[in-house]
């Protein structure tokens, strides 16, 4: 028996169980709301692609009649998974956030192409009620691109920074590519886990289900991958594609799916 355990057994034998029941009650009532592990999504800085992050205190939003300033805290690793920058700050009630990821990293002179952003986000009272009536508090945010040919997409985030994530199995998207004009499919896969994780990302003839492409990545703890396939590259170019992925490194992490044209103009989407 550990010294700890030992020492709740001899104070639950001698306090009142209606004491203990009212202590019970009371540590409910001054409990923290319910956070989810912080939302990830990849961003983008690689001198031609730029990468904003759309966040809003949503907490006033939920619950307007309640004033509610939070404290924000978004975290930055690169393709490795170092974490290269931390940032703390309040967001007040009601709200909204557009930082542009290139200009935070370039004013704290970090330099990463590519990889993960975390967001996390709490009220500056986390033990009121009203935020404990809402459930699970998940900081959802969305991730906008933008590069210089005036190409804009949103996504939204595709996992969480979750000790408990698990590699999951095989992925096949449900989207279809067409190739008419299509120069290169570029994958951006990340790997919200604590373990390394080797996967395969392929390209399939969608009408066929024949193999066209495919490409092995072992990503790190944390870490993410640009996977680049060149239609120019390929066997042969059917008309419509399909991507598979060997395994996903955890439930939901599928890679963002952008679709590179011969004018240069992208569009991005999850997979």
């Amino acid at each position: 028996m550990s010294p700890q355990k030992s020492f709740r057994d001899r104070i639950k034998s001698i306090v009142p169980k209606q004491v203990l029941n009212k202590y019970r009650q009371y540590k409910t009532a001054i409990s923290p709301i319910n956070l989810a592990p912080p939302v990830l999504q990849m961003y983008i800085d690689d001198g031609s692609t730029q990468s904003y992050l759309g966040i809003n205190n949503f907490y006033s939003f939920l619950s307007a009649s309640t004033k509610t300033d939070a404290v924000l805290d978004i975290q930055f690793l690169d393709h490795v998974g170092n974490v290269v920058l931390k940032m703390t700050e309040k967001i007040a009630h009601f709200e909204s956030r557009f930082p542009n990821v290139t200009e935070i990293l370039a004013q704290r002179g970090v330099q990463s192409p590519f990889g993960i952003v975390t967001v996390q986000l709490k009220p500056v009272a986390p033990r009121k009620s009203i935020y404990k009536r809402m459930g699970l508090s998940s900081a959802h945010f969305f991730m906008f691109y933008k590069d210089r040919m005036g190409s804009v997409s949103m996504v939204h985030p595709s996992s969480t920074a979750d000790a408990a994530n698990a590699p999951a199995g095989a992925y096949v998207s449900n989207q279809i590519v067409v190739t008419n004009s299509l120069s290169a499919v570029v994958l951006y896969q990340c790997n919200p886990c604590l373990t390394p994780h080797e996967m395969t990302h392929s390209l399939l003839d969608a009408m066929t289900g024949e193999t066209v492409a495919q490409k092995t990545s072992k990503l790190t703890p944390m870490g993410t991958e640009r996977v680049e396939f060149k239609m120019s590259d390929l066997k042969y170019l059917p008309s419509h594609l399909k991507v598979t992925l060997s395994s996903l490194p955890s439930a939901n992490s599928k890679p963002m799916l952008c679709r590179v044209y011969g004018d240069g103009v992208f569009s991005m989407s999850h997979s």
